[in-house]
């Protein structure tokens, strides 16, 4: 046979399909575990996702500790946040609980872990966005906040915390959004989770975990409100990964639950919406 017959049948001979690296399906199964746990958790039992969720918590430490000191680990390790996060507000009281009091009892443990997780992995403020940069920039992203607090509120429509939109009533309530919503979960996914899983992920972190973040909202029963969540992660995501601060979306993260609970009942209201 002719050299070039060779090289011709070696040509049409089919490629080996690439391998799936293991990262990929292990993230695949805790997605999906993920979100069957905040289903069941919201329209089957409260008990019931609150054991799913500390069976897929156990889940992680295990598989995070069995890769410590690799990507594969970090990211892991980073991901348990999320179960914590719904651990976290199911252990709360929340009927006999002031709403301003339960937001401080489910983020504060939650905010604690996240540190503990980043020392752990051995990330710096920085690596975590806790810093000051291109401030005309986040001063922009924080702008967002309103609209989004508007089309948020437009899909949930949930009464407000406050029985009258004076700055008396709102200033604590705003202020309490701003550092548990908007602080600590820019934080825990935006900062930490993010930051951990790039090695792991590469291009596929930010929809990861947007989507993470959007499955969490399941809680509020709206579909619409999850794809519309996951946009506004996604956005927030792209923004944190350019400026490498969380600035911008923590303010505006914190606006946009400060118009969705404070602000947007009334102004709906007195125009009739």
């Amino acid at each position: 046979m002719s050299k070039s017959a060779v090289a011709t049948s070696v040509r049409d001979r089919p490629r080996a399909s690439p391998e799936v690296r293991p990262i990929v399906l292990l993230s695949l199964a805790y997605l999906i575990l993920i979100s069957l746990a905040e289903i069941i958790g919201v329209l089957v039992s409260q008990p019931g996702g609150a054991v799913f969720q500390a069976l897929i918590l156990l889940g992680l430490i295990v598989h995070a500790t069995l890769n410590r000191n690799n990507p594969t680990g970090k990211m892991l390790l980073a991901l348990t946040l999320a179960p914590m996060t719904r651990i976290s507000s199911y252990s709360v009281p929340l009927i006999v609980m002031a709403p301003l009091a339960s937001y401080v009892a489910i983020y504060a443990p939650i905010a604690l872990t996240a540190f503990m997780v980043a020392w752990r992995l051995g990330l710096k403020p920085r690596d975590l966005g806790l810093t000051l940069s291109s401030i005309r920039w986040q001063l922009a992203i924080a702008s967002t906040g309103l609209v989004f607090g508007l089309m948020e509120y437009s899909v949930l429509r949930y009464p407000p915390l406050v029985p009258n939109l004076t700055w008396t009533n709102a200033w604590l309530p705003a202020f309490t959004l701003l550092i548990t919503t908007g602080f600590v979960e820019e934080l825990v996914f935006r900062g930490l989770m993010q930051r951990a899983s790039y090695e792991a992920l590469g291009k596929w972190t930010l929809l990861y975990v947007s989507y993470i973040f959007a499955i969490v909202h399941v809680i509020h029963q709206s579909l619409l409100d999850i794809v519309l969540v996951f946009f506004i992660a996604l956005f927030f995501a792209w923004c944190v990964k350019r400026t490498g601060s969380l600035l911008g979306v923590v303010l505006g993260h914190g606006i946009t639950n400060s118009v969705l609970f404070l602000v947007a009942p009334f102004v709906f209201e007195a125009f009739g919406v």
